[in-house]
């Protein structure tokens, strides 16, 4: 806004001046309300209260925040957060009932079958049972912000995470790109045709894997249930840590694309010791390792 002051002492000079210095009185505190908050930040008080927490803005650690909902920001969202020192989010009902329902599936399995033993056919059905939750909208409309909060809430109730939180970028033309170890793929018949691989990005995806688990991995050790062999030199025979093959795959990124397939086929073998597992991302993965109709 631009403000003519006229030279003359006319009315309108006094008026115009009086508004001047009613502007210099406003600020920003003055002018708008303050955003509603919660300090409920336990996800099972949020959702036993929900009426009474969706639409406040909630402050998030600086520890639950870089883990497990930054990723998931774009860039500028994140560095306008940090520009004004205030880690906050708003809550929304689509993150509440996602994670209100994950509760509800997982304590209905664990508790369906408590008069049978662990071997039964029912309980191994119910563990192999995995839920499904599409997001959908458009751009802007908070996608990103909602599966961030579902990840902070895996990850603070010791959840195994497979963070694949923008698969797009592993689809886009890239000289990041190698064919796949014809040795190895020769060990597992279900797989044909040319295959390829993406080396760095994989790793990075492996680093990104290791730092949000890396605290669940190290207290639960799981350990591979076959032997891998890329060379007949380089290969982690069977009751490898996964920590170790990670490890391994990192330093030596040509295996890297591998490690991820290896570690989806895994935790299929596992899921018995992984009581909770989330698998985010923004489009069908699966189809990327294994064999499916899907398109």
């Amino acid at each position: 806004m631009v403000i003519i002051v006229p030279k003359s002492g006319s009315h309108l000079t006094q008026c115009t001046r009086l508004l001047c210095s009613s502007f210099r009185r406003c600020s920003v505190k003055n002018t708008y309300a303050p955003a509603p908050r919660t300090q409920v930040y336990s996800h099972l008080e949020q959702v036993s209260h929900m009426s009474s927490v969706i639409g406040k803005f909630i402050t998030y650690p600086e520890n639950d925040f870089s883990l497990f909902i930054e990723p998931f920001l774009k860039v500028e969202s994140t560095e306008e957060l940090r520009t004004f020192g205030d880690l906050s989010l708003l809550i929304r009902e689509p993150a509440l009932s996602v994670i209100k329902d994950l509760i509800n599936i997982r304590t209905l399995q664990k508790n369906s079958f408590n008069d049978e033993p662990g071997s039964s056919n029912s309980v191994l059905l119910a563990r192999y049972s995995a839920p499904r939750f599409v997001l959908h909208g458009q751009p802007g409309t908070g996608i990103s912000t909602t599966l961030g909060q579902i990840t902070c809430f895996s990850g603070n109730n010791k959840w195994l995470i497979f963070p694949f939180v923008s698969c797009e970028d592993l689809l886009e033309p890239s000289t990041d790109i190698a064919p796949s170890n014809d040795y190895h793929l020769n060990q597992h018949h279900d797989s044909s045709g040319d295959t390829l691989d993406f080396p760095a990005r994989s790793a990075e995806w492996l680093k990104f894997f290791l730092k949000i688990n890396r605290a669940l991995l190290e207290e639960l050790r799981p350990v591979i249930s076959r032997q891998v062999e890329w060379t007949k030199k380089d290969l982690m025979p069977e009751g490898t840590s996964w920590v170790d093959l990670i490890s391994f795959c990192i330093a030596r990124t040509k295996y890297s694309t591998d490690c991820i397939g290896i570690l989806l086929r895994e935790v299929i073998h596992l899921i018995f010791i992984f009581n909770h597992i989330t698998l985010i991302n923004r489009m069908n993965v699966s189809r990327m390792y294994v064999l499916t109709i899907l398109e």
